[in-house]
């Protein structure tokens, strides 16, 4: 009788403890799974393009576009992801020391065949010795929201700067585009859903930039982006400052 009775407030303490589980949790393990998913997508689809499979050029441009698509909705969910791991706890960012070319470098590598096809060529200025601290996985979905529009926006060029010294980095990534428009470069404050990155976007993703920039932080001086149209030949140019 006495187990039957411990085994019976057992799986009662389970429930409670299932019913103790808020969706925005729920949310984001489910999310985590959906990214993990399309990852291993991704993954098959860049193996078929590298063994051969998409058998005309037509067919590996199809599996580029699908690639860049794929690539796309994989950021959102990190994305979302790290919201709430922003919205749960600031701290738990990941700051590490990393070489910026490699670092760079490896954001770049998912876009440059679907850019090549465009004639859209990607420039990198950075000096291969350059380090500084920050969290990896949340910038490069950073530049991954930025990269995404450029390859809509850009007509022959993107253009990657990085500039370091005793106040800070500074990366700035530019097009030849037609640039953004005057009423968002007029706006002082980036706020959800009020803004459209180009065009038809509801702005998260920049919101989500400004959030990233500012949780990084050093000795009370906090990160923030910058749009401009100071780009190649007047286009646009976005600006990540990290302390």
């Amino acid at each position: 009788m006495k187990n039957s009775l411990s085994n019976h407030y057992a799986a009662a303490t389970a429930q409670d403890g299932m019913a103790e589980l808020d969706l925005e949790t729920l949310l984001a393990s489910s999310l985590h799974d959906i990214k993990n998913a399309l990852g291993l997508l991704l993954g098959n689809l860049e193996q078929l393009q590298t063994d051969g499979t998409g058998a005309t050029s037509a067919g590996n441009s199809n599996l580029s576009r699908l690639r860049l698509g794929g690539e796309q909705i994989r950021m959102n969910l990190v994305q979302l992801l790290a919201l709430y791991r922003l919205k749960s706890d600031d701290q738990l960012i990941d700051i590490q020391e990393h070489n910026l070319l490699d670092f760079i470098e490896e954001c770049i590598a998912p876009f440059e065949e679907a850019f090549a096809e465009k004639g859209i060529s990607l420039e990198l200025d950075c000096d291969e010795t350059a380090h500084w601290y920050f969290d990896a996985d949340l910038i490069g979905v950073v530049i991954a929201n930025v990269l995404h529009n450029l390859y809509q926006q850009a007509k022959t060029r993107v253009c990657f700067k990085i500039e370091t010294g005793a106040n800070g980095l500074v990366l700035s990534i530019s097009d030849d585009g037609e640039g953004f428009p005057a009423g968002m470069l007029e706006r002082t404050e980036i706020r959800q859903g009020k803004i459209q990155f180009h065009s038809g976007s509801t702005g998260l993703g920049l919101y989500f930039s400004q959030m990233i920039a500012r949780a990084h932080k050093n000795r009370g001086t906090a990160g923030w982006i910058q749009l401009d149209n100071q780009g190649i030949e007047h286009g646009a140019r976005f600006v990540l400052y990290l302390p």
